[in-house]
This record gives C-alpha cells, structure tokens and sequence, in this order.
C-alpha cells in the first residue's frame, strides 16, 4: 500500500472512531504500529513525525518499535537518512517519555551505528533510560576502557562520543564507574574531557575516600599523583579525610623510587603536595612520617631537586606538629645551621627565619640553647628579633 493510502486511512480512522475510542490509547497505538509496519519508509518517517507532535506517553512503545526496525533492517543505502531521522525523533521520545524497556535497543543502536550524531544521542537517551541497570553501566565502562586503551594504542578517537559517554556515566552515577573515568582523566583525551570527568568522578555513588585510598595503594605513580590532586580538591570529603589521604600518600611516595625521571619527579611532587596539606590540616599523626621526609628534603635541596619554597613548606609543617620530636629535629637543625653561620659566615635569611618560628610555635624549652645562640652569631637584626620572639614562647 503506498504512502499515501496509508496515511489517509490513518486520518479517516482516527476521525470517525475517535468518539469509540475516547481515552483508548491502547487502540491508537496499535493503529499506529499496523500503518507502521504497512507503510515504506517514507511514510513511516510522517507516521512517527505525527505521532511525536501528538506528546503522548502511551506511544512510547511505537518509538522503541521503531528503533526495533532501525536496529534489525538488513540493508542501508540511499535511504540511510530516513532511517537516522527515524532514530533522532525516536531516541528524543523516548527519552521525554523516559521509557526504560527501550535501553537494551537503544544500547544495540549505539552499537551497529557508525553515525557520530546517533551515537551520541543514544548515549544521551541511555542517561535516563539506564537509570539503574548494571548491566548496561557496566558496558558503558568497557567501551570506555576500550577507547582508552585504543587511544593509547594511536587510533584516533572519537571525542565527541567519548565525552557524551563520560557525561552518559556520570548520569547514572554508579561507583562502578570510578576506575574508568578515573582513566579517561589520566588517558588526556581533551582538557574538556578531562574537567568533565573529573567533575563527574567526585560525585558518584560509593564510598569516594575508599576508592581514593584504593589507586593510591594500588595505582601506578602517576595515577598516585593524579588521585591525591583531586582528593584534595574535593569539596565532597572533610579536612579529616583529606588528611588522612594525604598521609597515606607521603607515606607511599616515600616508600616509591623508580629509574625514569618522569616517575621521579611525579613521586617528589606527591610529596610536596601531601606535605602541604598535612600542614594544612595540621595532622600531628603523621609526624613520623614528616621527619622522613624532613631527611629526604635536605638531600634533594642540597641537590638542587627542591626549591626552597617547598623546603621551607616542610619545616613549617614540622612547626605545626605540636609533637615533641618534631621539636627535637628543628632544634637540631637549627644548631646545624649555626654552626655553619659561625664558621661560614654565611646563612639563608629564610631558612633560618623558618626554622625559628617553627620552634617558637612548638614552644618546648630543649630549643632553648639554639636560640640564645642566635644573639651571639653573625646574624642580622631581623634574625635575632625573630629569635627573642620565639624564646618568649617557650613553655617552661
């Protein structure tokens, strides 16, 4: 039967049995899969074009009938711009009407269909309608995988379908998705593609400091380093947290060498930035591990592999310990480093500041020697002011 045929008879039914049929939305639908199923595809295009004019939910399982064709016709050709005018009006629809029992079809479209905007607009629908399939999610983290690894390899990807997925992911908001938009962060794709999966990656389902803490036991430096970054940028987890975090994370880049100079200039920076933020949050549990890293820093300094801004970090953070032994190695250093100015004559104006002011703040009277010392080296004026100060916070 020819378009137009099909379309008449469709127009003159619903006219004359529209009174019968009144809120019999089952009959309209099935009188739109009949004419469906009869018509070409040229009128099956003005079928489904009328029917999402109509804004009805109880036409969703045209919709998805219509992907059904799309998915399962053998052939493409002359005609493939129909068949993707079938899909978008359709995906739309079915998205709208948010009809879930279309996801596996519309998961088989994003599949067979090689068009880019297809794709993406599956992906898109599958937000909504995925809504809680594990399953489904779960296929969604391997194309991804599989596209970084691709990525990786040297195939060009395809950016647009990778960020829509990303995005598709963190819609659905499962935690089984962390690892995979972990990677896509570490793979580099686009920067655009990497602050929407690092947006995403704070808020999905699951305990975040756990799987946090799971890539900086198990992951490689870089993914060490890439972890801790967004870990201490994350407005979702507590200071405590953070702390926490950044311990764990002096503690293992401490225990990390390697013989690449990439992964050991990643492993420095791990521990600069878990040093900050243990000073920060002041986390007087991880003393121990601060003092370590206090012996590695002045080796590296001495080296020229720390500046000393970062140097001077570490020695504040000691400051901030209120530990005893904290007070112990400064008042060692500090002896250290008047001994060098006596004989030397020489001295770094802000390191020796630093150090003062750290045992100021510890406040533990064995620092008392060191800094009288100060008054009768070759120091300047504002050393030895710095120095009267910290004596006077001395707790005897």
């Amino acid at each position: 039967m020819d378009r137009a045929k099909v379309l008449l008879i469709l127009s003159l039914a619903l006219l004359v049995t529209g009174a019968v049929w009144g809120q019999d939305t089952q009959a309209l639908l099935e009188s739109y899969l009949r004419n469906f199923d009869k018509g070409d595809l040229a009128t099956k295009l003005e079928l489904i074009q009328d029917a999402a004019k109509r804004n009805n939910a109880s036409l969703a399982p045209l919709f998805k009938h219509t992907i059904d064709f799309v998915v399962n016709k053998s052939s493409r050709g002359k005609n493939d711009s129909i068949l993707r005018q079938l899909c978008h009006i359709s995906l739309d629809q079915l998205e709208a009407f948010k009809f879930s029992e279309a996801r596996w079809l519309v998961w088989q479209l994003f599949l067979a269909d090689a068009d880019t905007n297809i794709k993406i607009k599956s992906l898109k629908a599958l937000t909504v309608l995925a809504s809680g399939d594990k399953i489904i999610i779960q296929n969604l983290n391997v194309w991804l995988a599989n596209q970084i690894s691709a990525f990786k390899a040297g195939q060009k990807p395809e950016l647009g379908v990778i960020l829509r997925c990303v995005l598709t992911l963190g819609g659905l908001g499962d935690e089984s998705s962390f690892v995979v938009i972990f990677n896509t962060i570490i793979a580099n794709f686009t920067q655009e593609i990497s602050n929407a999966a690092q947006e995403i990656l704070v808020k999905l389902k699951g305990n975040f400091k756990e799987l946090i803490v799971s890539i900086i036991q198990t992951g490689s430096i870089r993914e060490k380093k890439e972890i801790l970054i967004i870990a201490l940028a994350a407005e979702s987890l507590n200071e405590k947290d953070k702390a926490e975090i950044a311990e764990l994370a002096l503690n293992e880049a401490l225990r990390s060498s390697s013989v690449q100079q990439k992964e050991l200039k990643d492993i420095r920076e791990i521990r600069i930035l878990a040093n900050r933020a243990l000073s920060t949050y002041k986390r007087k549990e991880a003393t121990k591990l601060i003092l370590q890293y206090f012996e590695v820093a002045l080796v590296e300094y001495e080296k020229g592999l720390l500046s000393k801004p970062d140097l001077l970090e570490i020695i504040r953070c000691l400051g901030n310990m209120e530990r005893a032994e904290a007070a112990h190695k400064l008042t060692e250093y500090l002896g250290l480093l008047n001994l060098y100015t006596e004989q030397k004559k020489v001295y770094d104006e802000q390191i020796v500041i630093e150090t003062i002011n750290s045992l100021g703040r510890l406040g533990q009277k064995l620092a008392f020697d060191v800094l009288m010392n100060v008054r009768f080296l070759p120091y300047n004026t504002m050393i030895k002011s710095k120095a009267e100060e910290a004596l006077q916070n001395l707790k005897w």
